[in-house]
């Protein structure tokens, strides 16, 4: 239960992170597709996010996360054989890939609103809208 609430406390340090934010971060999107094992199937995802949106990993939690040039994205210091969905994915204890996409894919159609509330994510969605999107899937985990 303890490291539940570690992970919420980061999510929210986030969504905070991203509400005060003066300048929204310029859109840069990627696309990573996910493998995803469920039992005995394989699942896989096409996941589009917006890499800027996790700078703030590097100022929030800077003893855990580096700028990895190669790849021009945020890693995680104790997972850098992954990239950065995975490595959030872990380093917040989220479930699966459904529930980093409810947070930050902007392909307007795959966030589970009836399960974790929030918005749709688009690409022209603000970073206040990712940190509503937070705050609603933690306050639903409660």
């Amino acid at each position: 239960m303890r490291q539940e609430a570690i992970y919420n406390i980061r999510l929210l340090l986030i969504a905070e992170y991203l509400e005060d934010l003066k300048k929204e971060p310029k859109a840069q999107i990627q696309e990573v597709f996910l493998e995803w094992p469920l039992h005995y199937l394989h699942v896989f995802y096409d996941i589009k996010y917006n890499v800027k949106l996790f700078d703030c990993l590097l100022k929030l939690f800077s003893d855990h996360w580096y700028f990895n040039e190669e790849f021009n994205e945020p890693q995680l210091k104790s997972f850098p054989e992954h990239g950065l969905s995975w490595a959030f994915i872990f380093f917040f204890g989220l479930k699966n890939p459904e529930e980093f996409i409810h947070l930050f894919d902007c392909q307007g159609k795959n966030q589970n609103i009836g399960r974790w509330g929030g918005t749709y994510i688009i690409s022209t969605s603000t970073a206040f809208d990712i940190a509503f999107n937070i705050r609603e899937y933690v306050a639903r985990k409660l």
